[in-house]
This record gives C-alpha cells, structure tokens and sequence, in this order.
C-alpha cells in the first residue's frame, strides 16, 4: 500500500496495510526472473523504503528476493521488447483488453509449479477480468472487494 490509490476508502487503506504487513511473516512471494516486477514497483514505489508501508515492503522484498524461504523466482520468457507478451500466457480473446502492463503477474503465476494466488488492492482491471483469468486456473485475492464490487456493478 503506497497510499496513492485515492478511489479507495480509509478502511480499506487499513486492509490493504494489515495484509501487506502479514506477508513478512506468513507467505512465499512469487517474483520474475526478468526483474519486471521490481521495475513496475519501483516506478511507483521508493526504492528506500519510505515513507510507506508500501515503500518498505517493496525494498524488503527486493533485499530477501534471493532468499528461498521468502520468494520463489519464475522464469518468464517475454515475447517482446515491452514485456508484454510471454510464452507462459498466451491471450485468450476474452483477455484481449485485460491490462498490458498486468499481464507479467498472469504469466508468473501460469508459469510457476501451483499458480499462486494474486492480490490486488484497487484496480479495477482485475475485477472486471476476473472470470476469465479464472477460467485459465489463476486465483486472485481482493483485498478491497466490496469497494471494486460496486465500482462495476
């Protein structure tokens, strides 16, 4: 949680720094092995770990990525310059116009051993995809589900 997604309640702000907080102790964190994620992070994120909780976990997760009790590394193969498009995730047509720039997280997920769930705070683009990024096996968790719930119904 940065605290930049405005759309989203004080509540759900707390949700999503609580869940956050609960992965240092209790998960194993899928990465890339093209370091997209960490790219995409930190384009948004302070690769010093402030001042948000946000910030912190990005910069905790990129200084334990190595350490195999907090992250699996997947090797993704992009299929083009953008990382965009990875042989791991071939786009069925009811995916055509699922984000570009969330495609590296689907094809992490379809190309690890047990396809982890992926979690989401705020974009709606996940919501709005949800079935058929179900029907290809990939499980996400909202955190703000009430809120994205009523943005598309």
């Amino acid at each position: 949680s940065s605290g930049k997604a405005t759309q989203i309640s004080l509540n759900d702000k707390l949700d999503c720094d609580k869940f956050v907080v609960s992965l240092y102790n209790n998960s194993v964190i899928y990465i890339d092995s093209k370091y997209l994620f960490f790219e995409e992070y930190f384009r948004k994120l302070n690769r010093s770990g402030q001042p948000g909780i946000g910030d912190a976990f990005a910069k905790w997760l990129y200084d334990n990525q190595y350490d195999t009790s907090v992250c699996k590394i997947v090797d993704i193969e992009p299929l083009n310059a953008e990382g965009t498009s990875f042989s791991s995730f071939s786009v069925p047509d009811d995916l055509k116009k699922f984000d570009l720039s969330d495609r590296k997280f689907v094809a992490v997920a379809i190309a690890s051993s047990n396809i982890p769930e992926i979690c989401n705070a705020s974009d709606s683009d996940w919501w709005e995809f949800k079935e058929p990024l179900n029907k290809l096996g990939v499980k996400i968790k909202f955190i703000c589900q009430e809120e994205l719930s009523s943005w598309n119904s």
